[in-house]
């Protein structure tokens, strides 16, 4: 049977499918541009295997059969690549004069040409450049501006597509003045256009190679996200002509699996095409590598709370800009806009439609999977949040009663109307007045009962002359640890502690052994029951 699908390659040609829209927009904004001498700067970002490289070759060979001899297209790679002047020379200026016809030039930039062609040959100078002779660095990049000035001259237009753009962190290395001169070399010609294909920002490659960022203000950036419903119903039709009809269960099946994800479709389409019985849900184990690998992405991006507070919940604390960064880097888009862009059908989802979250990510089962991934040990520390409510509670209702005798629950009332809604205060009075006898012995009537661990401190910092002592703390480390419970109660309470880092876990549940082993000290123990 015919392999149309291959996950391990970039697809083209008549594999290729779907993304209509997308290949419009390159042949609109970045080809018809240099065709008419237009400079275009594009970063395309994405979740990994989510298409960039498949899409970028589809593009460039349709622009190829177009036949555009004015235009010079280099499709290079930062993989592999272990230096500077290693990638320019072998990725870019090899096939660069490959494509130039000194013919085509007078005689002045026909001698330039071929002096730089033999510059660039000469043994010796490429030794030096990849010996990171700095006078040689200075000379070559002399010799890259004259020969754009000359091909400006004939008026030839060159893209150059970079593809694993986040590797620019080591090829480009932590020199400043790499970027810097890319920048420069970018901006002065207005022949020249170029496409990186990248996981990552360009912001995020510069501050981490060299702690700044001044490359990523000349792109125009363009976040490559997943298929359309039309484009997963193409799918399904290729499949079905080539297997036989899919059930409904089977199609549901990838769906909740592969979602939107080219790739993971064509890893599930290849496994179809290529055995006669298979378990779909069994198949779709082997994306677990590839959602550890965006989830280890987006860590080192400092994005992954945010994803997870957008797709787990609860949306405590996140930022727009964090929301703005994911959404053009692929990693989920916001269903409103893509209502508007593409029309309601296209991304509604398939099986159940009335889903109407804002924002959607590549796959339901990824969104599954983070909440698993991060789930860990967070069900143990709620007895321990719990239990520091608790002591907290106690030492707050014995320095009242000590402080204000018989009136210390309506002090800590009128004190505590400032930190919770009073429709709240009302709801729990009748509440406990509908309670049993024994249910209102167990819990109290005290208004400390239904604040949070923000209240409870608001009513130890209102007395701090009266509970500094208690505590080894300054006030500003007893407001951060009171801080620290709550941003954990929070999440876990609505059943979301996934949100909390490993690390946070260590420090809730280090900052809760804290004040209880304290209070206990300042406390008179309970009274031990009668037998």
């Amino acid at each position: 049977m015919k392999r149309f699908f291959d996950p391990n390659n970039p697809v083209t040609g008549s594999s290729f499918l779907g993304r209509t829209r997308e290949l419009a927009f390159l042949r609109d904004t970045l080809f018809s541009n240099a065709v008419q001498g237009n400079s275009v700067n594009l970063s395309i970002t994405g979740m990994n295997r989510i298409g960039k490289t498949s899409l970028m070759k589809e593009a460039c060979r349709r622009f190829r059969e177009e036949d555009h001899p004015d235009v010079y297209l280099i499709e290079s790679s930062l993989d592999g690549q272990t230096s500077f002047w290693r990638y320019w020379v072998g990725e870019v200026l090899k096939p660069l004069f490959k494509q130039i016809d000194p013919g085509q030039a007078d005689a002045d930039c026909a001698d330039v040409l071929a002096a730089c062609q033999a510059y660039f040959s000469d043994r010796e100078r490429l030794s030096a450049l990849l010996r990171d002779d700095m006078v040689a660095d200075m000379e070559a990049k002399e010799q890259m501006e004259m020969l754009f000035f000359v091909l400006q001259r004939m008026q030839k237009h060159v893209v150059i597509v970079i593809d694993e753009f986040d590797k620019a962190i080591s090829v480009f290395g932590a020199q400043e003045a790499n970027f810097g001169w890319f920048r420069g070399f970018l901006q002065q010609n207005q022949n020249l256009s170029v496409v990186t294909l990248s996981r990552r920002s360009i912001y995020f490659i510069e501050q981490n190679s060299f702690g700044g960022s001044t490359l990523h203000g000349i792109f125009s950036k363009h976040g490559l996200f997943g298929f359309t419903n039309s484009e997963i119903q193409e799918f399904f039709d290729y499949v079905e002509i080539e297997r036989g009809p899919l059930t409904d269960k089977q199609k549901k099946s990838i769906w909740y699996s592969c979602g939107r994800s080219p790739y993971y479709l064509a890893i599930i389409g290849d496994i179809l095409l290529n055995n006669e019985k298979v378990n779909i849900a069994e198949a779709c184990n082997c994306l677990c590598d590839s959602f550890d690998a965006v989830i280890r992405l987006l860590k080192e991006e400092g994005l992954l709370t945010a994803m997870l507070q957008m797709f787990v919940g609860p949306r405590f604390n996140l930022r727009q800009p964090e929301v703005e960064r994911l959404m053009a880097m692929g990693y989920c888009m916001s269903k409103a806009s893509l209502d508007t862009e593409y029309g309601i059908k296209e991304y509604t989802d398939l099986y159940v439609p009335e889903r109407t979250g804002a924002y959607l990510t590549v796959c339901h089962r990824f969104e599954d999977y983070m909440a698993e991934t991060f789930k860990g040990e967070i069900d143990d520390i709620w007895p321990k949040l719990t239990a520091t409510q608790r002591h907290l509670k106690k030492l707050i209702e014995a320095k009242y009663k000590t402080l204000y005798g018989g009136n210390s629950e309506n002090k800590l009332r009128q004190l505590l109307m400032t930190a919770t809604r009073e429709i709240f205060l009302n709801e729990h009075e009748q509440l406990y007045m509908q309670a049993s006898a024994r249910q209102k012995k167990e819990v109290g009537n005290s208004i400390l009962n239904v604040v949070n661990f923000t209240g409870l401190g608001i009513a130890m910092l209102c007395e701090w002359n009266s509970f500094k002592g208690c505590f080894s703390w300054p006030k500003d480390q007893f407001k951060k640890n009171i801080q620290i419970l709550q941003n954990a109660r929070n999440p876990i309470a609505h059943g979301n502690g996934e949100l909390l880092t490993p690390e946070q876990v260590e420090e809730v549940e280090d900052v809760c052994a804290q004040f209880i082993t304290k209070i206990d000290k300042v406390l008179p123990p309970e009274p031990v029951p009668a037998h």
